[in-house]
């Protein structure tokens, strides 16, 4: 305290001089006032005497030198005394100003206030006041505040968003807390409601135990909808809980209910736009908007969802005219130039194609715009201007900059000479050691895959460039699945074990090292190792699973087996991985009809060649033989290198073409 009054005895002093100077400049102009840092004009000045106006003039000279030395507090709480002697906003605002500066929310609410007894009921100065409110913890008068602004905010979507935007950032117990209390007391239950289901939805994200908050959450929409079926941020949270419940059929009839409910609504049509494009289903994305277009021409948005669908159904022709459209209207236009090369190109129209790629400026396209550029050049035998478009400067990511890096090298390597290519893969392992991508490239063109030893060494070098856990982590489960892939199945396992030494965080190398024992027949250590696992993570759903699986697939503990994959599947009933495991549990149960059913789900879900085995037997022990064989040439077309697939062939004594 001390301190702070030598200051402002010192700030005083300091200004003394240049306040005569500036009251003797103002007399005859007595609203506007300058001082060495900002100018201001005060109104209504005449409600205060000579003497309270002298003292007004003091204090801002003296808030603006204190702000301009970064003395935050000092300025806030002279700003906050010359506020409250004009009631000038100008000057409330620098308060503010300073108090977030300086992380004091009681200067804050003191700003706040004094704005509101200037202007009551501003809502600019009403979430001021709300946000120290909330920063201090004080929910109930947080509840007063919010119900002021809502009741001058003119719609659903306006009160929701206002929710959404001054309430989310804080302590989430006094948010969940303060919905609470306004949808039993506000009068704007429905967008009240709302916030609390996105506010469950932000907070159980990525949260495996989550599907009964977002089934309430669910419920409360739908209420909402009852009352007030086009409230646009009830339907997108809707659909996007739908999405999320894996429930893509329901949720596309939902939003195409909405689109023909509310023809005209482009918020709506957009939001079904992006579903349809989300979930891959062009063919309606083109029905939808190819008319639409027609009769909104002005729609850019609509427009994309047009050339996007065109694009994904090799309509490349139709394409290339929508999204030239797109960039004569200015409209996303590295996109729409990137897009509009390959739709040329993929019509062998090449020099619109080179054209396009040249025009892509900035952004995530350019790398990939530039190496198709660059390619179309090398097909015309000019390599060096390959090169040269490779190797120019570009304000681009490291990312990017490695993909320009990786092609460069494969250009080289294939155009100029090895020795070339070597030296300028090496050039830039050195600047980005971690990189795997070019780990791989370094593998290929040194032709070290029929070599692990020195695949191994090579993996090593890179591994000890690397300084993050994290990332540590991430490479050697990298290097492992290259290894095991290559079928170096017990080089995967020692490079685990060496991994596993290094880091604190184990769970997911261990893990992956237990996986890949099976390529080694180790299934009394995979089980002895997954109930390891679980007793250190008893809440790990995939090792659940896992353990599970492994358990049904050696007929092994199959009661213990299936307490672990329902309990899995409790949580995550749409897991085509989980889903398996469920029908492969069925099957060893001699539960052949459940068996066939979960498969069925689990293939139609993730069609891979592994569940594929499985399905193609339980429906070769039903003697359907025709559809065993058709599901297990569906497998051979997936993976036809399966382990799992060519041992459940050969134990059936079959041999198929895929």
């Amino acid at each position: 305290m001390i301190d702070t009054m030598r200051k402002q005895s010192l700030y005083k002093w300091t200004i003394f001089t240049s306040l005569i100077l500036t009251l003797m400049a103002c007399a005859s102009q007595p609203q506007k006032f300058s001082t060495q840092y900002n100018q201001y004009e005060l109104k209504r000045l005449n409600r205060l005497d000579d003497k309270q106006k002298a003292e007004l003039y003091e204090t801002i000279i003296a808030a603006d030198l204190a702000a301009d030395q970064k003395d935050h507090l000092t300025a806030m709480s002279y700003y906050l005394h010359a506020a409250d002697l004009s009631q000038n906003i100008s000057l409330i605002s620098k308060a503010i100003e300073q108090a977030e500066y300086a992380s004091d929310p009681l200067g804050l609410e003191q700003a706040a206030n004094i704005w509101l007894k200037a202007k009551p009921n501003n809502s600019e100065a009403l979430k001021v006041l709300l946000k120290s409110q909330l920063t201090t913890n004080q929910a109930d008068e947080a509840i007063g505040t919010i119900n002021r602004l809502l009741k001058v905010q003119k719609t659903h979507s306006d009160k929701y968003q206002l929710l959404v935007n001054e309430l989310f950032e804080f302590q989430p117990n006094m948010v969940y807390y303060i919905l609470k209390q306004l949808l039993e007391t506000s009068n704007h239950k429905l967008s009240v409601a709302i916030a609390q289901a996105k506010f469950i939805m932000n907070l159980t994200e990525g949260k495996g135990k989550a599907e009964k908050p977002l089934r309430l959450a669910y419920d409360n929409i739908e209420k909402v909808l009852s009352t007030a079926p086009d409230f646009y941020e009830a339907i997108q949270l809707k659909s996007q809980l739908l999405y999320n419940f894996e429930e893509d059929q329901k949720a596309r009839n939902f939003l195409l209910s909405k689109h023909r409910n509310y023809p005209d609504s482009k918020p709506i049509a957009h939001l079904l736009g992006q579903f349809l494009y989300d979930t891959q289903d062009y063919q309606n994305l083109l029905r939808v908007f190819t008319p639409w277009i027609k009769k909104y021409p002005d729609d850019n948005t609509a427009l994309l969802f047009v050339a996007a669908g065109n694009f994904h159904l090799h309509q490349y022709e139709n394409s290339l005219k929508y999204f030239t459209l797109m960039y004569q209207r200015n409209f996303k236009t590295d996109l729409a130039y990137f897009y509009c090369g390959e739709s040329a190109f993929q019509t062998k129209q090449v020099d619109i194609a080179e054209n396009c790629y040249q025009k892509v400026s900035q952004g995530e396209y350019l790398a990939n715009a530039r190496i198709k550029q660059a390619r179309l050049i090398s097909q015309k035998k000019q390599y060096q201007a390959a090169l040269d478009l490779l190797t120019a400067e570009y304000a681009i990511s490291n990312e990017d900059k490695i993909e320009l890096a990786l092609e460069e090298v494969r250009l080289l390597n294939l155009h100029f000479s090895k020795s070339r290519a070597k030296q300028s893969l090496d050039s830039y392992i050195k600047k980005f050691p971690a990189d795997y991508r070019l780990i791989l490239s370094k593998i290929e063109i040194y032709e070290l895959y029929d070599k692990p030893k020195q695949l191994v060494k090579v993996l090593r070098e890179a591994q000890d460039g690397i300084v993050s856990d994290d990332k540590l982590n991430r490479f050697n489960l990298l290097g492992a699945e290259l290894l095991n892939k290559k079928g170096y199945y017990r080089e995967a396992i020692k490079w685990l074990d060496d991994a596993i030494k290094q880091t604190d965080n184990q769970k997911e190398l261990k893990y992956t090292r237990t996986l890949y024992r099976e390529n080694l027949g180790q299934y009394s250590l995979m089980i002895k190792e997954f109930k390891a696992l679980l007793k250190d993570h008893p809440d790990d759903i995939n090792i659940k699973n896992a353990l599970g699986y492994t358990l049904a697939d050696r007929n092994l503990e199959l009661e213990y087996a299936q307490s672990l994959i329902d309990s899995a599947y409790q949580h995550y009933p749409n897991n085509a991985a989980i889903i398996d495991s469920k029908g492969w549990l069925a099957y060893r149960l001699g539960q052949l009809d459940a068996a066939e059913e979960y498969l069925k789900r689990a293939f139609k879900l993730y069609p891979a060649a592994e569940v594929a085995a499985h399905l193609g037997e339980v429906l070769w022990i039903k003697k359907d033989y025709e559809n065993a064989k058709s599901v297990w040439r569906s497998g051979l077309k997936i993976d036809q290198n399966n382990r799992i697939l060519k041992e459940t062939l050969e134990r059936f004594k079959l041999e198929l073409e895929p």
